[in-house]
């Protein structure tokens, strides 16, 4: 065994860490049993947070070999073996992101991703005879394995398998195995009487995964000839069953870990009516674990789904008052951040915060700051009454703090006083932040405000420049601040002086430096944006940027173009590459809306990623407009 693991020359060969030295090692102590820190070395350098390298598929034979080593855990090499066979190219995944992207760096990377997959691929014989192995662990973790890999020839040894397994989570494993390979031998629908209960739940799933996909080939070969009584029945079981499986389904290789009820959930996607009668019968269990992990279950339905939204509020707010505090903080947490959905719970939330004392980690303090949220005017009392008190907690304070302004007036006496006094760091920067938000009201605080450019310049020129010719009394400190080294403040204070004193060479001057030299480029533009067309001076300097290998620089070029010249006939074809339903893509929507119909170019991208998305909609409503 491992006879030839020093015969590659793993100093030539590259891991998340640089040269892979250290693989041989690490191998050699799965072998020997060595497997808690053997594999925590491995998964971060040979697979590191999911993506692959050149040394991963040279390591992937010897890992194969493991797996007749008697010390070995088989299981958890297995798991191993599978999370190298589905690993991701980094800039793949990362690059729109990261906005760089080194094509012959992604070249080789994805070489590698193929390189691994073929790698574990090869190993199927071992994957197969382990179907027959003594641990029901390794077995069940086999058929996972063989599933990832696309074997579509372990199709007859699974079905065999299922037949005689004696052990529940080996079942169950199988049952997802075959769905998972197109096995279209109705097995799951079958399994949905099972006598162990972790069958019942795996066939469910997997009954209601395959209608899912339904429109697709496959799906479509999964569903031929089930009644849509089999979906029913997949949902009853998942009702009543699901409670009795909270200790065993994380331990299924496809959970990954999951809770029963998170897992099982998951696997209805959009199909929120479903997933909320499931959360609403799991949250009444007598077990406060199964209720817990039921709310912990609970995903915030998107805005487009309204009427799911609107019927989760009340299993929420029944959540409230259970007697497990975790649960109850939960159900608060989720409710603020519904926002104003949320309404109808205002009463209970309040009852909540009323009760109990807001402290860092209690329900009373998430049910305060889903108040503060709905902008409920009992909360800003309450808020007052932390920020006057002799100690402030921070915790709690700097929860809601991002959503105070002009609905609490009593708070911003108590904020205002705080400026100076605040702890330097995230708490004094959310009292900055808030007072800004005031607007008209906080002229007062300026003086305040402008005496901390000292200590938190990148907040205090951010605010200073919300303020606009309220902070003009700031404006010297503002142009002192167009010399910082810091380029986030030297760019917030020409956006400032711009804002505050109408203020446009010397901003200008700043902004030509920084995009000229590279120096912030990206947050350059995006400041220049905001001049409109008092920026067109420095427009001659976008278009050579449209072609960027930065994608941010690219496209906030693109939007900076059109604010400041107008001239859509140039800025929309810059703008197209970007209409993604990634970050930098949401500027890019709202610019072609604001542009209206001279985008009709972007019509096709924005109606193929739209979906539910209000944002999308909206810019297609604008550009079809007459």
């Amino acid at each position: 065994m491992l006879e030839t693991l020093d015969d590659v020359d793993w100093a030539a060969l590259e891991h998340a860490y640089g040269e892979a030295t250290d693989v041989p090692e690490l191998i050699r102590a799965l072998a020997e049993g060595d497997t808690d820190d053997a594999l925590d070395e491995l998964y971060g350098n040979i697979w590191h947070q999911g993506t692959v390298y050149e040394a991963t598929a040279h390591a992937v034979p010897f890992l194969v070999e493991v797996l007749d080593a008697p010390a070995a855990d088989r299981a958890a090499v297995l798991i191993l073996l599978s999370h190298l066979a589905t690993g991701s190219s980094y800039l793949d995944v990362h690059g729109d992101l990261t906005g760089r992207v080194d094509r012959d760096r992604l070249a080789d990377e994805l070489a590698w991703v193929r390189a691994a997959r073929e790698a574990v691929l090869a190993g199927a014989p071992a994957y197969l005879r382990l179907l027959a192995d003594d641990d029901a662990d390794v077995r069940s973790t086999a058929a996972f394995v063989l599933a990832t890999c696309g074997v579509s020839d372990a199709l007859p040894a699974l079905r065999e398998r299922l037949t005689r397994d004696g052990s529940g989570t080996v079942r169950a494993g199988l049952v997802l195995a075959l769905h998972a390979l197109g096995d279209g031998s109705g097995a799951a629908a079958a399994r949905l009487t099972d006598p162990d209960p972790l069958v019942r739940v795996a066939a469910a799933v997997t009954v209601i995964l395959g209608r899912r996909g339904a429109g697709t080939a496959k799906g479509a070969a999964d569903v031929a000839g089930r009644p849509e009584a089999d979906e029913a029945a997949a949902l009853d079981v998942l009702e009543r069953d699901v409670p009795s499986t909270v200790d065993d389904v994380p331990a299924l290789p496809w959970a990954d870990g999951a809770d029963a009820a998170a897992w099982t959930t998951g696997a209805l996607g959009d199909r929120w009516a479903d997933r909320i009668r499931l959360v609403d019968a799991w949250t009444r269990h007598p077990d406060a674990e199964v209720r817990r992990i039921a709310a912990y279950a609970i995903v915030r339905p998107p805005e487009a789904h309204r009427p799911a939204v609107d019927a989760l509020v009340p299993v929420l707010q029944r959540l409230l008052a259970d007697e497990d505090e975790r649960t109850r903080g939960w159900a608060a947490q989720l409710l603020a951040d519904l926002g104003a959905p949320a309404a109808p719970a205002a009463d209970v939330l309040w009852d909540l915060v009323s009760r109990e004392r807001p402290t860092e980690g209690a329900a009373a303090a998430q049910a305060l700051r889903a108040l503060c949220h709905l902008r409920d005017p009992r909360a800003d009392a309450k808020v007052a009454e932390l920020l006057s008190g002799s100690t402030v907690d921070w915790g709690v304070v700097g929860s809601v703090l991002p959503f105070l302004g002009p609905w609490a007036p009593r708070c911003l006496a108590p904020l205002t006083s705080l400026i100076g006094t605040a702890p330097t760091g995230n708490a004094r920067i959310g009292v900055i932040d808030a007072v800004g938000r005031y607007g008209a009201d906080a002229a007062h605080a300026v003086q305040a405000i402008r005496e901390q450019l000292p200590v938190q310049p990148h907040i205090v020129t951010q605010v200073l420049g919300d303020l606009g010719p309220l902070a003009v009394d700031a404006l010297p400190d503002l142009r002192d601040a167009l010399r910082y080294d810091n380029d986030y403040v030297r760019l917030n204070a020409a956006r400032a002086v711009y804002r505050v004193g109408d203020i446009v060479d010397e901003p200008l001057a700043v902004l030509r430096a920084d995009i000229v030299e590279d120096r912030a480029r990206s947050r350059a533009l995006e400041v220049l944006a905001e001049f409109g067309r008092h920026g067109a001076p420095l427009s001659d300097l976008l278009p050579p940027l449209f072609d960027s290998s930065d994608e941010w620089v690219s496209s906030r070029a693109a939007i900076a173009y059109w604010r400041v010249s107008g001239d859509a006939a140039t800025a929309v074809p810059a703008l197209l590459p970007h209409v993604v339903a990634l970050p930098r893509g949401v500027a890019v929507v709202r610019c072609l809306a604001e542009i209206g119909p001279p985008a009709a170019a972007a019509l096709p991208a924005l109606r193929a990623g739209a979906g539910d998305d209000p944002l999308w909609n909206d810019a297609i409503a604008r550009i079809t407009s007459r």
